[in-house]
């Protein structure tokens, strides 16, 4: 997947968690915050949520030091250039790990850079939708004329297999030498 697709897919899921979690107890944090130090981080979100862990972390710090392992992470962020989805999707992740109030307030200027960057390639969207129309139309003509190529190939063959073909088979010999001797 292209690194400017991936950077507008997060950005869509966390505008709509972060639209749809308004109202309730919440914490956004950064995978790497738990693989860099997990047990400040779970003490940090029991205290920001307001609710004590079933078990204490102490208790389950040697099966969460097993679990919680960053050798086993299979990706890591990379380095994208600057483009204009990458950059807005970088902000965005920027005012989420400062908090739900930095990012409600920031809403409003990443949807009108999204708004502004979706505007800019409109064009671009609009002639990739007609190259793809005229794809599947020219498929959709390919699929009558292989049709018609099955219809006539049938045709020809039912035809050879007539008594009346067989019987001309010598007059059509006969004309197919005289245009060539002529």
């Amino acid at each position: 997947m292209h690194v400017w697709k991936s950077a507008l897919l997060w950005l869509r899921y966390m505008l709509e968690a972060e639209l749809y979690s308004r109202g309730r107890s919440r914490v956004f944090v950064a995978y790497s915050q738990l693989l860099v130090d997990w047990r400040t981080l779970l003490q940090s979100v029991s205290l920001d949520l307001g609710f004590d862990w079933r078990e204490s972390i102490a208790a389950a710090e040697e099966e969460l030091e097993h679990f919680i392992d960053g050798s086993l992470q299979h990706n890591s962020a990379i380095e994208a250039p600057s483009d204009p989805y990458i950059d807005l999707a970088r902000l965005a992740h920027t005012a989420l790990l400062e908090g739900p109030a930095k990012f409600k307030a920031l809403q409003p200027r990443l949807q009108a850079n999204l708004d502004e960057v979706v505007n800019a390639n409109q064009n671009c969207i609009l002639q990739i939708n007609e190259s793809l129309l005229a794809i599947e139309r020219d498929g959709h003509e390919i699929n009558a004329l292989k049709f018609t190529k099955m219809v006539l190939e049938s045709e020809i063959e039912r035809i050879k297999g007539t008594a009346s073909w067989r019987i001309t088979k010598p007059l059509r010999l006969v004309a197919n030498l005289l245009r060539r001797s002529s």
